[in-house]
């Protein structure tokens, strides 16, 4: 399938589309994907807090968490 082709599709399955929280999951998808620069930063800021959190004790043992998170796995 051709970009062309590709992208008439993609317009064509989100003109069906009426649900707003489908249509804004797309928006948020298509954004990053357009602008990786803006994903990037926040992974950099993601990082950085996770490794103060460590610094400042505020971790969990595996066990903790697997615990909390049971009824997912």
């Amino acid at each position: 399938m051709s970009t062309a082709e590709l992208k008439f599709n993609l317009h064509s399955l989100i003109d069906g589309i009426n649900d707003s929280k489908t249509l804004k999951t797309i928006y948020t998808l298509l954004s990053k994907e357009v602008d990786p620069s803006s994903n990037e930063a926040e992974k950099i800021e993601s990082i950085k807090r996770g490794l103060a959190q460590i610094k400042k004790g505020q971790t969990l043992k595996h066990k903790e968490v697997k615990k909390i998170y049971q009824k997912w796995l």
